[in-house]
């Protein structure tokens, strides 16, 4: 599917970003990946693998040739130039679990710690089976912490997601970061979290508000941040890591479907 420029321009005004995606619009066949909400952007390989530059030094510890979407590319370029040097950056990890392999988006690595990110794309995802994977890698130890953010939310509010992700885990943060971010995230989000430090449910939904081209406040959207923690012994995915583990020799979707089975049986 061909998509033109105009048309998506005229849903999201981004050109600064959008324009190093498009050389040339004769009648070439693009990839085409969702990046949620209601747009497609058009892609194909060798745009990808472009070095791209967006006014800053490219850093080599992100290995672009591996980003599969211009979401993951519209989030990792604005992530890696807020966190501290000693952060290994890895994308498209595999991770091998009793449930079979599956590749995280990202996998941050600090002193230690494994922190999965994945930006769900709308049409790319199944929130169910999504919990399930969830529950997979971090009940086999490949990851200490799954975040997910939707494909609206970092393109509209990216800098939201960033802060959300920076309040949670902030040692991997930059210093400069940490004298900035006032200047990048909305007041609703910073009150938000001035007023509840200690957000420790699995889904949590700020109200931050949406504005036309003019900047004026037009509306409101809601951000929802989604984090499984392998520490939250009570979370629902512990549950279905446990149930997991009598079909370890099954993939995925069949333990699913056992799952499901043994529901109705009940």
């Amino acid at each position: 599917m061909i998509v033109k420029k105009d048309e998506i321009l005229e849903h999201f005004k981004m050109s600064n970003l959008l324009d190093s995606y498009f050389s040339d619009f004769s009648n070439e066949k693009y990839l085409c990946k969702k990046a949620g909400g209601d747009f497609e952007i058009p892609l194909n390989n060798e745009e990808l693998n472009k070095p791209k530059n967006f006014g800053y030094q490219q850093r080599t510890r992100v290995d672009y040739s591996k980003i599969e979407s211009p979401l993951e590319y519209h989030f990792i370029t604005q992530l890696e130039k807020h966190l501290n040097s000693e952060v290994v950056l890895n994308c498209q990890w595999c991770v091998t679990t009793n449930g079979g392999r599956f590749r995280l988006d990202f996998l941050i690595e600090f002193k230690g710690k494994k922190i999965g990110i994945e930006c769900d794309g709308k049409d790319f995802h199944n929130e169910y089976r999504d919990e399930w994977r969830d529950a997979l890698i971090l009940g086999s130890n490949q990851a200490d912490v799954v975040y997910r953010f939707s494909g609206t939310d970092l393109f509209c509010f990216l800098n939201d997601c960033i802060h959300v992700l920076y309040h949670y885990e902030s040692q991997i943060f930059n210093k400069r970061y940490t004298e900035i971010f006032t200047r990048l995230i909305s007041e609703e989000l910073l009150i938000a979290l001035k007023n509840n430090r200690h957000l420790i449910q699995e889904t949590n939904v700020f109200s931050v508000r949406t504005t036309n081209d003019w900047g004026e406040k037009v509306g409101w959207h809601n951000l929802k941040i989604l984090r499984r923690n392998k520490k939250d012994e009570n979370s629902n995915w512990v549950k279905l890591y446990e149930f997991s583990k009598k079909y370890h020799n099954l993939k995925i979707d069949d333990i699913i479907k056992q799952y499901e089975f043994k529901k109705t049986t009940i």
